[in-house]
């Protein structure tokens, strides 16, 4: 496919033939080649778009870096003997440093996507995370595709937070939410949960995507637990409480959006209802969970049962636990 055609005079040319045998055998044998005058020479007797196109001196040379050729530089001339091998020698010289140079600008053309992407998953991921996601997937700018998981989702409201900040002025505000929302993310990152969004004053978690974690619902057990300590390591006063509720199952998981806009985010009932759990059955300091996410902790927990609640939406009641122990490692 050519890539860059012009005239002697730099001017582009709409359209260009090349012999796709010469170019095959400058590419199979990474040598250049220079004929003086294509109608003489033997070896290029049968090769009939070079006499289509009246074409007499050319010379074409392989555009290779390290072990890879990239394509050819070629030039030709209407004219007999227009070219000749001290032309060649500059040519080839010419074609290593357009090699190496279009291989650096591929490079940095890789970095900036690599850099671009990152970026985008350390808005919802740990940096080890975002490791492991970019070294499986060949291309940096592909979507996560949306598919359906078994994760753990964990909502957290701070309480009270408007009565909080009512004193306060707009940078006040600003910073005081800053400080409790890092220390909220923090708790998520180190038990390489995955960060959704933040919605005013709370946080939206889930651990199980979209690298597979099949300890998830213990992961956001010890994040939500994290999140307490950070929050209290604040020594804010009033001190900040949270509401946090837990809810596990199968959810849809993956970049959700429209094509200018889109944000890895999860869907479902799981979600829903974990939202409404934090403010209907969650009371101020409470970490919450349900018996899906009970069910799928797999080691001893000291929990101490709520009770069944209702929860808006839903016909069937949902069973609660309430975590017992202030620490949990």
């Amino acid at each position: 496919m050519p890539r860059v055609v012009r005239s002697r005079d730099g001017h582009p040319l709409g359209s260009t033939t090349l012999s796709r045998t010469i170019v095959r055998r400058v590419v199979d044998e990474r040598m250049a080649m220079l004929a003086s005058d294509a109608r003489l020479d033997p070896d290029l007797a049968g090769i009939h778009s070079l006499h289509e196109a009246s074409i007499r001196s050319f010379m074409c040379a392989p555009l290779w870096n390290q072990d890879e050729v990239i394509g050819v530089l070629y030039a030709d001339a209407p004219h007999t003997a227009r070219l000749t091998a001290a032309d060649l020698d500059v040519f080839q010289a010419l074609s290593s440093y357009a090699a190496v140079a279009i291989e650096q600008a591929r490079l940095a053309t890789r970095l900036l996507e690599e850099t671009r992407r990152r970026e985008r998953l350390q808005r919802y991921h740990s940096a080890a995370v975002v490791d492991r996601i970019l070294a499986q997937e060949g291309d940096a700018d592909a979507p996560l595709a949306a598919e359906e998981r078994d994760v753990t989702v964990l909502f957290a409201d701070i309480v009270g937070f408007t009565a909080m900040a009512e004193p306060l002025s707009p940078s006040e505000v600003a910073t005081l939410l800053n400080r409790c929302l890092t220390a909220m993310s923090d708790g998520v990152f180190q038990q390489e949960g995955t960060l959704d969004k933040f919605i005013g004053d709370a946080v939206l978690a889930f651990f199980g995507a979209p690298l597979a974690q099949p300890d998830h619902a213990l992961r956001a057990l010890r994040a939500a637990a994290a999140m307490r300590r950070g929050l209290a390591a604040l020594d804010l006063e009033p001190p900040v409480v949270l509401r946090i509720a837990l809810n596990s199952g199968t959810v849809t998981v993956g970049d959700i959006g429209s094509p200018r806009r889109r944000e890895y985010t999860v869907l479902g009932d799981i979600v829903n209802t974990c939202s409404r759990l934090v403010t209907s059955g969650c009371a101020p300091g409470q970490i919450v969970l349900t018996a899906g996410t009970r069910d799928r902790l797999g080691c001893p927990i000291p929990l101490r049962p709520l009770g069944q609640t209702s929860v808006r939406g839903r016909v069937v009641p949902v069973e609660l636990f309430e975590l017992a122990e202030e620490d949990l490692v």
